[in-house]
């Protein structure tokens, strides 16, 4: 008898015979959405990192690589050791990392591949120069500016071309350009012009300002995945990495990123309780599909129900349990259903899980499994 849940018990099977909760992909889906994010790099002559925080399996970032990826970005350090095993000849640290420790990690990462780590102050790229020293490694470095989102990044194109000059003189360390996340663009394409357009003015002064100072900045990298099909509108932008395109989620389609049919990732989830009346109960709580919120429309639910919505609404989510309220009028499920439940925020979602599973024609034909899950120092 297999364990509940084996994960490669459930290959072949329907949905119907799936135990929940489960995430499932749709395979058509997920690799069309890999397709169509690298033929629009390479179309406009743009290097794909794509952000492997969203998927975190090895199996999915080998996709990524074989369908033209020039390297994958993480943002933690135990994420970066994980990825290493994909292969890949080019990793992307896209966090501030601090700490002996992790200097080190990365510095022995270094000798094995080539590494990119972003950086928006003198302590973080100092204690990266003295692992490389002692470990004789390079890593490359990319100077991290704030467009808009104030969160990491310099806040000037001069403080930024200050810190390259002092990259430039740190052991150890290449500077090879600048590092951007446009996270506060997350509006429908046809409405980022004018933010995009100062996200362009900041970088090309800050370009200018680099090219005053003889400093490298031949990798302008950039990426967001609400700005994954504009980002040509940003003059010099050269590398992308987005994330969330691999499965696309509520928050994005509500957001005009992407149709329903565009997303692969959902929730398979059962009804176990109906005794309260006014609504019933699934199977997936917060340990499930996270807390994250729905950010379109009245900003309530923690997730659409496919093919119920919005006459079923999940209205709260305690630990095990996703407490459903029905309209008046809509027919209630029965205990033993199953319902789809597409999340609000894929990321976290996925990292609440040791597994997936991949599913084409409604049979289970592949398991993925979450390699870099809790991956978070």
């Amino acid at each position: 008898s297999s364990m509940i849940g084996d994960p490669q018990s459930y290959l072949g099977k329907s949905e119907e015979e799936l135990d929940s909760p489960l995430l499932l992909v749709d395979l058509d889906v997920m690799e069309r959405n890999l397709r169509n994010q690298a033929a629009y790099c390479h179309s406009h002559g743009i290097r794909l990192w794509p952000h492997t925080k969203t998927h975190k399996s090895l199996s999915i970032a080998k996709r990524q690589l074989d369908l033209g990826a020039k390297g994958l970005t993480v943002a933690k350090v135990s994420e970066a050791e994980v990825m290493a095993q994909s292969g890949t000849r080019h990793l992307l640290v896209a966090y501030p990392v601090h700490g002996p420790e992790k200097c080190e990690q990365l510095a022995r990462l270094a000798t094995t591949l080539e590494l990119t780590v972003a950086v928006d102050s003198l302590s973080c790229a100092e204690g990266l120069s003295l692992a490389a020293k002692q470990t004789g490694s390079k890593i490359h470095i990319l100077v991290d500016i704030d467009v808009g989102m104030r969160r990491t990044g310099v806040s000037s194109p001069q403080l930024a071309a200050e810190l390259g000059c002092a990259v430039e003189k740190l052991p150890g360390l290449v500077l090879h350009g600048l590092f951007f996340y446009p996270g506060h663009i997350y509006g429908p394409p046809t409405d980022q012009a004018q933010q995009l357009g100062e996200v362009k003015a900041l970088l090309t002064e800050t370009r200018k300002i680099f090219s005053e100072h003889g400093l490298c900045c031949e990798r302008i990298n950039g990426g967001s995945t609400p700005t994954a099909r504009t980002s040509v509108l940003i003059a010099g932008q050269n590398e992308m990495r987005p994330g969330t395109y691999v499965f696309q989620d509520r928050n994005y389609w509500g957001l005009g990123h992407c149709g329903l049919d565009d997303c692969a990732l959902t929730v398979l989830s059962t009804v176990i309780s109906t005794s309260v009346p006014g609504g019933f109960i699934l199977d997936a709580g917060s340990k499930t599909l996270s807390e994250d919120r729905w950010l379109g429309g009245n900003t309530k639910g923690y997730g659409r129900i496919l093919g119920h919505a919005p006459e079923w609404e999940i209205e709260i989510l305690s630990e095990e349990h996703g407490h459903v309220t029905c309209a008046p009028d809509a027919a209630p499920p029965r205990v033993g259903d199953h319902v789809r439940i597409l999340p609000n925020h894929v990321c976290p979602v996925v990292n609440l899980h040791d597994f997936y599973l991949g599913v084409r024609n409604d049979r289970v034909e592949e398991v993925f499994t979450t390699d870099g899950r809790g991956c978070n120092r």
